[in-house]
């Protein structure tokens, strides 16, 4: 049996708060003790994070450690989490619930650090982070217990709340507990509930010293929670002890008990002092008196015979009934298949014997029919199966779905959809359709009735389909523009479809109205979501136009011999007025599709060229120009998983470097291809890459192992690889004549190499804090190499490497320091901080501007010129040295974006980010022929290697007609 190898745990406790945010005065003193209680009477090894140690930095780097799957303790030493351990996460401070009340499947609440500040959101850490990077631990067992204001709003995703039967553990049960995955969190407040007297009020305290949470937490874990007596505490019976005691002590706290996506079978359990498995008893065998109705005992292996799901009452139940009682011999696996009336019959008995014996606690839940498994998880199960049969149907699960969302219906979360609005074009498509609406009617995901006047229709079974469905919640924020559309469309073209027998009913047509042009680019797509009236309302309102026109063309031609002269005009004024159009439409676009815009921009600009190349159209001039100067994006390229921590530019322009989350260095050259891969950091993550900037085929590679790595492009190592840091290396670049490498650490050092990786000297020690980026440059006046460092403390050091020492200190970001940079002249220095702020000073350390880039952290800072600066997080925007912005944000990472890197020549911008994509960008300014500089820009952009759509081969023609010259 699969056993329990290691137990790990991090205690937070936070008393010291500042910054506007009220003390507290028992978190500090509750994690202690629950920090003491593991290790004393539960063998765990605990990283302790108490008031100062708990910064926003530190939290972050932990959740960052925790995405590389390792655990760093006190001691310095580094913990590979691995599939056989448990982690206990522990929180004691403050917590505040999100303003901005909506039904994505975010959370909607925050952890307040140390140096959090009142009122600054951007200060706080999310506690979607903190799921992010707890849940995909590979840890068997998972535990969080949240002891803060408004910890219920953690629970606020596609997570669910367990209902379960009391049971003493056996010794099969036991197994299947430990065998299973578990992840769970304990609460110790519901999610609206508030502290008393403010914002931030002050947690209740006990006459021990203790929250009363924390003080019924510690008795719990000490044994009054085991309530079986059987030796064992669950995460369950834990719960329940602290929501039955905490209830005597305050009404109005309630503990909360949530179990998370992955979690399958498991516990999280607790093994008192003492205990031993095999004195647990065994499960008895099915016979007369244990199995009164005669049905044979059922073995695993015939699971498949059994499900779970049945109508009982009229109400939909999801039941798991779970072994511990001796009168239940086996327990129902949750499989698909028909359940026999005679098996019905008697999981209706057991139900009812469950129910008298008070087998089940029913302060779980609401009613007896209360739906028990998450319909969540269902759907995921349900999509799962039909795309892995037919991947195709997951396009036909988007469309039905999205169709029953209702969208600015303040009366309802959802919509009936007509089965006339279910036929498509395609027989393919609406055999998949019938399969995937049977099958959800199945599961009872869906429901199929009718109305009053008899026409058939489909809505979900249960809101919670189109409210908290993580993946109806994605598309639905990605086709938000559309369903609006789509929502306007429908009952027009339902109505057309109904009446276009009558001489007026194209009337109902959309051949004037602004919005044909862009539903006719959805028509032409191959996935697109019109179904069989709509498609051909939005074909016969194209026809129509085209008939508007040819009759125009008509009229005039049988007036031409007299009116020549007004038919050429009215031919020309038409051709205006449609160019003009999309010129209209790429402004339209461009805000939220950059990249598409400026596709549809090329291709306007070829048709007016063709069609009158002697008047190029002042909307259609500038609708390209403006496109160019906004959509950058000049290609992108895709890690294999994970996300891109660094990126560098050869200094030939050549060749383009990403270190990962996955240990892997990527090379690719400028056209997308893929030079090579190298798994540099096995087990770990890539921080920091850079080339030498005299040596294009040399480049440099500093891991969270703290190792350094020196690389040629054909993948040979041409250094040692070097234990540099006793943490992670956070920095590594060269100097500005490429004979040295500077290293910044975890460990708060940074450090000098040779091109042979061989050590310069000894280490300069920056601080406690770990060095976050480091920056090289030549001083002439003084004749000496200077590094400025940046600190996660917040701190920014200048040091004079030909003295050996520090010249100068000083503060610079509340938050810590992210990214440091010296302009190409080397007088300026910029750094960029968590606090979401840029500063410029001299080299000697005297500020020059403050600004603020973007108010949830900057990650990352550079020069373009000696008057051009750039910053990264969410997007990337260039400013000028007064920290006015020069242009729009570069839009088109999905996640924040970690990394930058300028070309030598200033004129290539390269970013990665949390996406996983590495992307270019040109930082040409538009010449006079922006056409040319647009084509060039997306010559090996995937939208230009495999075009997908009309729109696209189009603009694709018009650089070879005009810009490329080929036929």
């Amino acid at each position: 049996m699969p056993e329990i190898k290691r137990s790990l745990a991090v205690v937070i406790g936070i008393n010291a708060y500042s910054n506007g945010i009220q003390k507290l005065e028992t978190a500090v003193n509750d994690a202690e003790k629950i920090a003491k209680l593991l290790k004393e009477k539960y063998q765990y090894e605990v990283l302790l994070l108490l008031d100062e140690k708990a910064t926003k930095a530190q939290l972050t780097d932990l959740l960052e450690n925790f995405e590389d799957k390792i655990l760093r303790l006190a001691d310095g030493n580094e913990v590979q989490i691995k599939e056989d351990d448990r982690l206990l996460f522990y929180f004691a401070g403050h917590g505040i619930a999100s303003e901005v009340q909506n039904n994505t499947d975010e959370l909607a609440g925050y952890l307040v650090p140390q140096d959090g500040q009142c009122g600054a959101k951007r200060t706080w850490l999310q506690m979607q982070r903190l799921h992010d990077a707890l849940i995909h631990l590979p840890c068997r067992h998972l535990l969080i217990i949240l002891d803060c204001c408004f910890a219920g709003t953690f629970g606020q995703v596609s997570h669910r709340e367990a209902v379960r039967p009391a049971q003493k553990v056996s010794r099969e049960n036991y197994e299947r507990l430990v065998s299973g995955y578990a992840q769970q969190v304990i609460t110790s407040t519901a999610h609206d509930e508030r502290a008393a007297d403010s914002l931030f009020g002050q947690r209740d305290k006990d006459i021990s010293g203790h929250s009363p949470f924390a003080e019924l937490l510690l008795r719990g874990l000490n044994g009054e929670a085991d309530y079986n007596k059987d030796g064992v505490i669950t995460a369950f019976e834990l719960c329940t002890y602290l929501k039955g005691e905490l209830a005597k002590k305050i009404t109005t706290q309630t503990p909360g008990y949530i179990q998370l996506k992955r979690h399958q079978n498991g516990d999280y359990i607790f093994p008192l002092p003492g205990f031993n498995r095999d004195q647990l008893p065994t499960t008895s065998k099915a016979s007369e008196k244990t199995n009164p109705d005669g049905s044979e005992s059922i073995e695993e292996e015939d699971s498949h015979k059994l499900f779970t799901k049945f109508l009982f009452d009229d109400k939909l139940l999801f039941l798991t009934l779970l072994l511990g009682d001796e009168d239940l011999t086996k327990y129902i696996l949750n499989q698909a298949g028909a359940i026999p009336p005679s098996l019905l019959k008697y999981i209706n008995k057991l139900v009812e014997t469950l129910r008298k014996n008070q087998m089940i606690n029913q302060g779980n839940y609401k009613e007896f029919g209360e739906q028990i498994e998450s319909i969540s998880q269902r759907a995921d199960w349900e999509c799962e199966k039909l795309v892995r049969d037919d991947p195709a149907c997951e396009n036909t699960i988007r469309h039905v779905m999205l169709r029953m969302v209702a969208v600015n219906e303040p009366e309802s979360v959802h919509r009936r959809v007509l089965d006339n609005e279910l036929v498509y074009s395609e027989q393919e498509e609406n055999a998949r359709l019938k399969k995937v609406i049977a099958q959800f009617c199945a599961a009872h995901l869906v429901v199929r009735k009718q109305d009053n006047q008899g026409n058939g229709y489909i809505e979900p079974a249960d809101d919670t389909l189109v409210q908290k469905w993580s993946k109806v919640l994605l598309w639905k924020q990605q086709e938000l523009r559309n369903l609006l559309l789509q929502r306007e469309l429908t009952p027009i073209a339902y109505q057309w479809s109904n009446q276009k027998q009558d001489k007026q009913a194209f009337r109902l047509l959309w051949h004037n109205d602004p919005r044909l042009p862009l539903i006719k680019q959805i028509c032409e797509q191959k996935d697109s979501w019109l179904n069989a009236f709509e498609s051909e309302f939005v074909k016969s309102s194209i026809e129509r136009q085209r008939h508007k026109r040819r009759r125009i063309i008509v009229m005039i031609g049988g007036a031409i011999a007299s009116l020549y002269g007004l038919t050429i005009f009215a031919l020309y004024q038409l051709e205006i007025s449609r160019l003009q159009e999309k010129a209209e439409l790429v402004k339209t676009l461009l805000p939220t599709q950059p990249l598409e815009a400026l596709v549809l921009a090329i291709k306007t600009m070829g048709e007016n060229k063709s069609w009158m190349p002697w008047n190029i159209l002042k909307p259609v001039d500038n609708s390209l120009k403006t496109a160019t100067n906004i959509a950058r994006e000049s290609n992108y390229f895709q890690v294999d998983k994970g996300i891109v921590h660094s990126v560098a530019i050869s200094p030939d322009n050549k060749t383009i470097a990403a270190g990962g989350s996955d240990g892997n260095l990527y090379l690719w050259n400028l056209q997308g291809k893929l030079t090579r891969k190298m798994l540099t950091v096995p087990n770990n993550r890539i921080n920091s890459v850079a080339f030498s900037p005299n040596n294009s085929n040399i480049l440099v590679a500093g891991g969270s192992d703290g190792k350094l790595r020196l690389w040629n492009l054909q993948g040979q190592p041409t250094g040692k690889t070097l234990a540099a840091h006793n943490k992670g290396i956070n920095s590594v670049v060269f100097s500005p004549d490429g004979k040295i490498i500077v290293t910044g650490g975890g460990d708060g050092n940074f450090r000098l190499w040779d091109l042979q990786g061989n050590p310069i000297g000894k280490p300069f020690t920056v601080g406690k804090s770990g060095v976050s980026s480091v920056a090289v440059m030549f001083n002439r006046k003084m004749n000496s190499t200077i590094v400025v460092s940046g600190s996660l403390d917040g701190t920014v050091s200048l040091w004079n490497l030909k003295e050996g020492k520090r010249k100068q200190a000083f503060s610079a970001h509340k938050n810590g320091v992210n990214s440091v940079a010296f302009s190409p002249n080397g007088g300026t220095i910029i750094t960029g901080g968590g606090d979401g702020k840029v500063n410029l000073r001299e080299w000697e350390g005297k500020i020059k501007q403050t600004f603020t880039a973007n108010e949830f952290g900057v990650t990352s800072v550079a020069f373009i010129d000696d008057k051009t600066i750039i910053s990264s997080s969410m997007t990337v925007r260039r400013w000028n040295l007064q920290g006015k912005p020069i242009d729009p944000p570069f839009r088109g990472h999905s996640r924040l974006v970690k990394s930058i890197a300028i070309s030598r020549d200033r004129q290539l911008l390269v970013t990665g980010g949390d996406d996983g994509k590495v992307k270019l960008w040109d930082l040409q300014n538009p010449p006079k022929n922006a056409l040319e500089i647009a084509c060039t820009r997306l010559q090996h952009h995937p939208v230009f290697i495999e075009p997908k759509t009309s729109v696209q081969k189009a603009a694709i023609a018009t650089c070879q007609r005009y810009v490329w010259h080929r036929p």
